[in-house]
């Protein structure tokens, strides 16, 4: 190599890298007209990375919340459980699905899998909301999963205007096989 141009592409004032271009095609050594257009490369090229990242912080900023709105699997031994978390891959879009597994007061575990409709910070704070109360609710109520997800039906068509929602409940006792009831039918009122 026998001549070099290198500049520094910066973001936001901070150099990101650089770009360096060695041997001219003729030969020639690099001039301030090739200089002229390395630079207006390197400036194009820090505004390209500088609004990829204006654009990955919303989907970061939302992959991040729906992370923190993942439950912690309890130890479900006998029953083994896993859960796999994929984040939505089109910018903005948040998830209403959930999933929930917790030990009742009769040592019976409620598994759940749901989904409020949308794909939005609505949807997503919707979500939370609802799986909370449910979660309130089991553990309050001793009662089979289809009744607590009428009460849950009730309880969110007269205190809240939360989004549709779908869900499926079980509950299972290790010592029994059986929970009060194996399995629920979604709730059919508006609002589940």
């Amino acid at each position: 190599m026998r001549t070099l141009l290198g500049v520094a592409i910066s973001v936001r004032g901070a150099v990101y890298g650089d770009l360096y271009l060695s041997e001219r095609a003729d030969g020639a050594p690099f001039d301030q007209d090739d200089e002229a257009v390395v630079l207006t490369l390197a400036g194009a090229a820090g505004i390209a990375i500088g609004n990829m990242r204006l654009l990955e912080q919303p989907r970061e900023s939302a992959e991040r919340f729906q992370r923190l709105l993942l439950p912690t699997l309890p130890d479900l031994h006998p029953f083994a459980a896993a859960a796999t978390y994929r984040p939505a891959t089109a910018p903005g879009h948040l998830g209403g699905d959930w999933y929930d597994a917790i030990w009742l007061p009769d040592h019976a575990c409620a598994a759940v899998i749901g989904d409020v409709v949308g794909h939005d910070l609505h949807s997503a704070a919707a979500m939370a909301q609802t799986r909370s109360m449910l979660r309130a609710l089991l553990y309050d109520h001793l009662t089979p999963p289809s009744a607590v997800l009428h009460q849950l039906d009730r309880t969110l068509n007269a205190i809240t205007d939360l989004p549709v929602t779908t869900a499926c409940l079980a509950a299972l006792n290790p010592h029994t096989g059986a929970g009060p009831c194996t399995g629920a039918p979604r709730a059919t009122s508006p609002r589940c």
